[in-house]
């Protein structure tokens, strides 16, 4: 089974490439051409990593940035990154609908983070009841894959630690729990940080 995911020289991106790299998945990659290439650079060894073939079927395609239909033409099932605001594609989407995910390599400094083009610092309220750790989203994403539950046209994930929206259905959410504090998290994101910041700075100037 090929994935492919787009765009995967974003920081999310990363991480949704990395992971299925991890599992023995063969995954193409369709890079923003906006953005740097660097961390692609990390997968260009690996033999199970390729780029976006448009003559290809996919089995499922997860899109974390801009939608785009000649993307998903030729795959099975998409799950798309969806802000609160978006429209579902069609029967073939999942639309994704999430707080705010951070993570190593996402745009930040020491302290907080940017999404969706605003800054969230660490210790702000809407950080500490709303984030997820993009790992921990990450492998939940693909575990419902094989339970069928994200096969849904819309799916709203959030933290435990959020406030219940009386608004969404609940056979349509999915709230994931903290398995380490979520300070320790965070500690281990700035500690990355720290220690890349050359790289940090690379992909995304001096904040």
């Amino acid at each position: 089974m090929t994935y492919l995911v787009s765009p995967s020289n974003h920081w999310l991106g990363y991480h949704m490439v990395e992971h299925l790299l991890e599992l023995g998945f063969e995954v193409h990659g369709q890079e923003n051409e906006q953005d740097s290439d660097e961390l692609t650079l990390f997968f260009g060894r690996n033999s199970s990593y390729g780029p976006f073939n448009p003559e290809k079927k996919y089995k499922i395609a997860y899109i974390l940035g801009d939608y785009n239909d000649k993307l998903t033409a030729n795959t099975v099932h998409t799950y798309v990154l969806c802000k609160d605001s978006s429209k579902n594609q069609g029967k073939r989407h999942t639309c994704i609908h999430v707080p705010i995910l951070f993570g190593e390599w996402m745009q930040m400094d020491k302290d907080g983070m940017y999404w969706n083009n605003s800054y969230v610092r660490f210790d702000s309220i809407l950080f500490q009841k709303e984030s997820i750790y993009i790992k921990d989203f990450i492998g939940e994403l693909v575990d419902w894959n094989t339970k069928g539950i994200a096969s849904r046209e819309d799916l709203y994930v959030r933290s435990f630690r959020s406030e219940e929206n009386p608004k969404l259905k609940l056979e349509n959410s999915i709230y994931l729990r903290d398995n380490i504090p979520i300070e320790q998290k965070v500690e281990k994101v700035l500690q990355h940080y720290q220690e890349n910041k050359i790289q940090y700075d690379n992909l995304y100037g001096n904040l």
